[in-house]
């Protein structure tokens, strides 16, 4: 009796690996305290459960994970700083992973940054603009 040959991995799979030694690296240089495994993890898990990004060409899932590790945002679900999501490249007729920073994780970069000081961040629904419930009174200053 032999045994079955191991089938490939996916390669979102392999476009994950194949990105360890390079997101490690930016990591280290910019001295955040992301995990390349956790990370990984992170990033296999919300491909597993979106097909979309299961069909992205490896090299956008490589940059991806890049992008997260340069900006030191992690793909942590419970943090809701940053989603792997996919676009349509028409130039290439195939979908791509793209990094969407949620606002959580654009209020994390400008703190982290020294961008700004403080946010205040309120809900404006539509209905308020359109019956002028909604008025900026520009920028605030901190208590």
């Amino acid at each position: 009796m032999t045994d079955s040959p191991t089938p490939p991995l996916p390669t979102y799979i392999q476009a994950i690996i194949k990105s360890e030694e390079r997101f490690k690296h930016i990591v280290e240089h910019h001295k955040y305290s992301l995990n390349y495994h956790e990370e990984a993890q992170f990033a296999k898990t919300q491909i597993a459960q979106t097909v979309k990004l299961q069909h992205c060409t490896p090299q956008s899932i490589h940059d991806s994970l890049l992008q997260a590790a340069s900006l030191g945002l992690t793909l942590n679900h419970q943090k809701k700083l940053c989603y792997l999501t996919t676009r349509y490249n028409k130039e290439l007729q195939a979908l791509e992973c793209k990094l969407d920073i949620t606002y959580h994780g654009l209020y994390t970069l400008a703190l982290e940054t020294g961008v700004v000081q403080f946010v205040v961040a309120e809900r404006v629904f539509e209905s308020d603009i359109q019956n002028g419930g909604f008025e900026y009174l520009g920028p605030l200053q901190p208590n």
